[in-house]
C-alpha cells in the first residue's frame, strides 16, 4: 500500500560529497572560472595558490579576501600570494570583508562570471583554508543563488594553537577576556543581513553556538539574542563542540569545553570539527526538535568545515537567524604552524546542489 513521508535530510545525505584528498582531483586546463582565496596570516593561505600555480592550473578571474583586522601581519604574505594568483589568472582583485558592500560584490563577481552557451555551468573554486566563519557563510549563500559548479579546497594546518602543552602550562591564557591567546576583544557583532531568519516574535529564544576557544565572544552573541540568557541559559542556548579530526587531538574537546564554562547540565553536542556533513546533520535534528517552540538564531565559531555545514543548514532552514561576532585582533604569532594535508569537496553542479537540499521536508509517496 503506498504511503506519503515526508522526505527527511537523511535521505539526501549520502548523496552529498564526501572530503576527499585535493591530489585525486585532475580539473580540465582552463576549466576554472573564478578562483577565491583569503589572504591571512597563516602561512596555509599560501598553500593551496602555490600548488595549483605549480600544476599550471588557470581560472578566468581569481579574488581573494583581505581582513580589517591584522592588516600589517597579513601583509607578510601579500607577495607570495599575489605571485601565485597571477600565474593562476591574469585578472586578480581584491574583495574587503568588513566593507558594508561585501556580499552584494561576492554576487557581482559571480554573476558577472562568463558563462559559454550550450556548455556545463562555469566552475568556481573556493579555497576555505584561512577563511574566516563570515567568509565562509556569507561566500556559499551567494553561491547558492547561481548556477555555477563549485569545488571547495582545504589546506589542514600541521599545529594548531593551543597545543597540550601551551594549554596544561596556562589554561588561562586561553580563557579570559583580557588575554590575548587566539583573539582579543570584539570589533562588532550584528544579526546577519544574509540570514535574518523569520521567526514568530511571540515564541522565546534559542541560541545555538558552535564553540569556539573565547566565552566573551560566545557571551556577547548570546546578549545580543536576550541578554537574559546570560543568567538563566536554561536549555535556551545549546552548544556543539567540536571534536578534531585526529584522535590525538581529542584533548581539545574538554579545553573547549573549560574554556567556556561548560558543565554536564549545559546542553550540548559534539559535532566534527572536519565532516561539514556532521555540523549539518545534528543542526537538522536540533531544528526539527525545537523550531516549533523556539525562535532559533546560529553564531559559528567553531572550524571552516562546520561554518560550511551551518551555511548549507541555513540554506535549508531560512527561518534560523545568524549573528556574526568578530574579534578585535587575532594573534598571528600563535594561531597554526604549516600544512598537513590538503583537501578538496566536489559538489558539482549548485542547481543539482539545490534540487537535493530543496527535497527535504517534501512529500513523496511511497510503495
Amino acid at each position: 500500500m503506498a504511503r506519503i513521508q515526508v522526505v527527511p535530510l537523511s535521505s539526501v545525505m549520502a548523496n552529498l560529497p564526501d572530503i576527499q584528498g585535493l591530489d585525486s582531483w585532475s580539473p580540465r586546463p582552463a576549466e576554472c572560472a573564478l578562483f577565491l582565496c583569503a589572504l591571512g596570516f597563516e602561512p596555509r593561505c599560501l598553500t593551496i595558490p602555490g600548488i595549483l600555480a605549480a600544476q599550471n592550473f588557470r581560472a578566468g578571474r581569481a579574488a581573494y579576501f583581505q581582513y580589517a583586522t591584522n592588516r600589517a601581519d597579513n601583509a607578510v604574505n601579500a607577495s607570495r600570494l599575489l605571485e601565485s594568483l597571477k600565474s593562476i589568472s591574469n585578472s586578480v582583485v581584491p574583495l574587503e570583508v568588513g566593507a558594508d558592500d561585501f556580499s552584494r560584490r561576492i554576487r557581482d563577481l559571480l554573476e558577472s562570471t562568463p558563462r559559454a552557451p550550450l556548455q556545463e555551468e562555469p566552475l568556481v573554486v573556493l579555497d576555505l583554508s584561512v577563511a574566516s566563519n563570515e567568509i565562509v557563510m556569507k561566500s556559499v549563500k551567494a553561491l547558492l543563488e547561481v548556477d555555477l559548479r563549485l569545488a571547495v579546497v582545504y589546506s589542514e594546518a600541521a599545529v594548531y594553537h593551543p597545543t597540550r602543552q601551551e594549554y596544561e602550562a596556562n589554561p588561562e591564557r586561553w580563557k579570559r577576556p583580557e588575554s590575548l591567546g587566539l583573539e582579543r576583544g570584539i570589533s562588532n557583532v550584528a544579526v546577519s543581513e544574509e540570514y535574518p531568519g523569520y521567526g514568530f516574535d511571540q515564541l522565546p529564544d534559542c541560541v545555538i553556538l558552535l564553540a569556539g576557544f573565547k566565552k566573551d565572544r560566545a557571551r556577547v552573541a548570546i546578549g545580543k539574542v536576550d541578554p537574559s540568557l546570560l543568567t538563566l541559559p536554561e536549555n535556551k542556548v545549546l552548544w556543539l563542540v567540536g571534536m578534531p579530526l585526529h584522535a590525538e587531538d581529542s584533548w581539545r574537546l574538554n579545553c573547549m569545553r573549560w574554556a567556556n564554562d561548560l558543565g554536564s547540565d549545559d546542553p550540548q553536542y559534539e559535532v566534527s570539527t572536519f565532516d561539514y556533513k556532521d555540523s549539518l546533520r545534528t543542526l537538522e535534528k536540533i531544528h526539527f526538535e525545537r523550531a516549533n517552540t523556539f525562535r532559533l538564531t546560529l553564531s559559528a565559531m567553531g572550524s571552516k568545515m562546520q561554518a560550511l555545514g551551518a551555511a548549507l543548514f541555513c540554506y535549508l532552514r531560512p527561518d534560523v537567524r545568524v549573528v556574526f561576532v568578530r574579534p578585535k585582533e587575532y594573534n598571528a604569532t600563535l594561531y597554526s604552524e604549516g600544512y598537513k594535508a590538503t583537501w578538496l569537496i566536489d559538489f558539482g553542479p549548485l542547481r543539482r546542489l539545490r534540487g537535493q537540499l530543496d527535497e527535504v521536508g517534501q512529500l513523496r509517496v511511497e510503495d
